[in-house]
């Protein structure tokens, strides 16, 4: 490929990612990524697409007091309280964090975009390193194992698997508590 193709390929690529409309696996997306403020971006233009479309603001815009300007009346109705489609949303950003407790650029974008949104992350945070406590053992134990030679291939093979097992079974159950609650 030339440079001039390559390079249009990765700006189109970074277009379309900006670009395009996205719902609920929008904000899973960019979280992912990093991306907590793109997360959260993606989170009001969905709000202000759905206020435009129901013609809220500008019932609200009317409402608001003399010597209130336009643009500040919009920001506090974007900005207004969480609805109840969007709280759903957001709790369940808190079960993908704790069932990727070992991304901790995942972790950190979901609770960022928690309290970007007026939530406490500081639940999801304590979880997030009980897990990583309580996995911590069986990390250092598979890394122990991987580097004797003495022990066959099937045991280290089995304690790997049970080790897996086990923090995929902890991070389940513990997101199982978060969609529960």
């Amino acid at each position: 490929m030339s440079r001039e193709r390559l390079s249009g390929h990765y700006l189109r690529r970074v277009d379309t990612e900006t670009e395009a409309k996205e719902g609920d696996f929008g904000i899973e997306h960019h979280l992912h990524r990093g991306r907590a403020l793109a997360a959260f971006n993606c989170l009001i233009g969905n709000r202000a697409q759905r206020l435009n479309s129901l013609g809220c603001v500008q019932e609200q815009m009317g409402q608001s007091s003399r010597g209130q300007s336009q643009a500040s009346s919009e920001i506090q109705v974007l900005l207004s309280q969480l609805t109840q489609s969007e709280k759903k949303l957001l709790i369940s950003i808190m079960p993908l964090a704790v069932m990727h407790f070992e991304n901790n650029v995942l972790v950190a974008s979901c609770a960022f975009l928690l309290e970007l949104c007026g939530l406490s992350a500081s639940v999801l945070r304590v979880d997030v390193a009980s897990l990583r406590r309580i996995s911590s053992p069986y990390q250092s134990l598979g890394s122990n194992e991987h580097s004797s030679l003495s022990r066959s291939h099937d045991v280290t093979l089995f304690s790997s698997s049970f080790e897996d097992h086990v923090k995929t079974s902890l991070a389940r159950a513990l997101s199982d508590e978060y969609v529960d609650a």
